[in-house]
């Protein structure tokens, strides 16, 4: 896997950024970043549509197109019917329009200069390491937050009134999404880079402390998906070798040395912040043992927290979220709870199997791929992931967490090219 950016690649650093919009999508002079995703995959993908069109598989590429599309009406007959949000509708427009081809011009680009997936991540890797220097700078310096943060308010990537209380020990970044979609995502992605370490070059370790920082100091939820990803690699790798057994130790080592530094900066640094994660942690150690009677987990199983609509409204839906309540008499930020509200069960059981027919098209491709473990490795976290971050807010929408997992599905599983085979320029 590449860890140093190749000189011969002199595109390679485009995109880095272009995985970096496509991910954390943050607004370009005030507009959403999407847009302009949109328009550079479109053009890169004609100006390439030789390569594009003798490699992408085209059927599963139609499936998932008509798929989006039959949603989409879905949603729109929905939101019309019920006079709802129209939101939802928009997140299947930058699917369509944005973020898959996004992920395809990263595909294309890789498979073009007879790349891997391991360069396909080395993007991913980047880009995030990126957005954990946003993270820290603003977590070091309250002008440097206070600019990201007036940016992101341009187009309403942030609106400051739903957080105006989080603003003094959270909110550090330059990411829609900041607390909870990107820092999910940069768990997800050191566990990547944990994967790595273990199995190809211990050089990877050197991404992890950033971007679990940047994750901890934004979503307390971050905790749940590394624990899920290093309680996976032992799955993934139940064949280790010898060598990798003496990485895992001193990674070991070297997250103890790192966790003690980083509680000393977060305590020294940010009392508010160190704090808050610390009352995340002693809340989901004692759900762990059967406590419920504090903090988020209380608030979660309250009762009016899983109110379900009635009568035809709980097959078909309302068109409406309930997320920070609206115009419909509940309130919840279970992302469940949220996707019935919207659509009813008929919707959200149509939305999650096809979620779940494409992580497990993505595990069955380890079987013929040359990187075989960590497809299923990461299709594995992804998973147990999803369904857990689902509780605490819809997790199948526009977003880092789902973004990723279309970039690595893209490349894996859109694209019929052996990776050993070479494309002309």
């Amino acid at each position: 896997m590449t860890i140093i950016l190749k000189k011969n690649r002199k595109h390679t650093l485009v995109f880095i950024i272009l995985a970096f919009y496509l991910m954390f999508a943050p607004p370009i002079f005030g507009i959403h970043s999407l847009y302009f995703v949109a328009a550079f995959s479109w053009v890169y993908i004609l100006v390439n549509n030789g390569v594009f069109f003798r490699i992408i598989d085209r059927y599963n590429l139609g499936k998932i197109y008509v798929g989006l599309l039959l949603m989409f009406v879905w949603a729109s007959l929905v939101v019309f019917l019920n006079d709802g949000t129209r939101s939802v509708m928009i997140h299947y427009i930058y699917w369509m329009i944005s973020i898959f081809p996004g992920a395809i011009a990263i595909a294309l680009h890789a498979k073009k200069h007879n790349e891997s997936l391991d360069y396909v991540l080395s993007l991913v890797l980047w880009a995030a390491f990126v957005q954990s220097l946003f993270s820290i700078a603003a977590f070091l310096n309250n002008d440097i937050k206070l600019f990201l943060i007036d940016k992101l308010q341009a187009d309403d990537t942030l609106v400051m009134a739903t957080y105006k209380n989080e603003i003094y020990y959270r909110l550090f970044g330059f990411s829609s999404g900041l607390t909870f979609d990107m820092p999910a995502a940069m768990s997800g992605i050191a566990c990547i880079a944990l994967y790595f370490a273990i199995n190809k070059n211990i050089l990877y370790l050197l991404f992890m402390p950033t971007l679990v920082f940047s994750a901890l100091i934004n979503a307390r939820t971050s905790i749940v998906v590394i624990g899920i990803g290093i309680i996976t690699m032992f799955i993934a790798n139940k064949y280790a070798t010898g060598k990798s057994v003496k990485r895992v130790l001193f990674i070991f080592v070297a997250a103890v040395l790192g966790i003690t530094i980083g509680i000393m900066v977060l305590r020294q640094v940010s009392p508010l912040t160190f704090g808050w994660v610390k009352s995340g942690i002693g809340q989901l150690l004692g759900f762990v043992r059967g406590d419920t009677d504090s903090g988020y987990f209380e608030y979660l199983t309250e009762n009016g927290r899983w109110q379900l609509p009635s009568g035809f409204s709980l097959l078909l839906g309302t068109g409406s979220r309930i997320m920070g309540g609206g115009q419909l008499d509940a309130y919840s930020d279970v992302g469940y709870i949220n996707d019935i509200w919207f659509g009813g069960i008929a919707y959200m059981t149509v939305l999650y199997l096809l979620v779940v027919k494409m992580v497990w098209k993505l595990g069955q491709e380890y079987s013929r791929k040359l990187d075989s473990s960590f497809l299923f490795y990461f299709a594995l976290v992804y998973i147990i992931s999803l369904p857990i971050l689902n509780i605490k807010t819809f997790i199948v929408s526009i977003g880092a967490f789902s973004t990723l997992f279309i970039i690595v599905y893209t490349y894996s599983v859109l694209f019929k090219c052996d990776e050993t085979e070479v494309l002309d320029e």
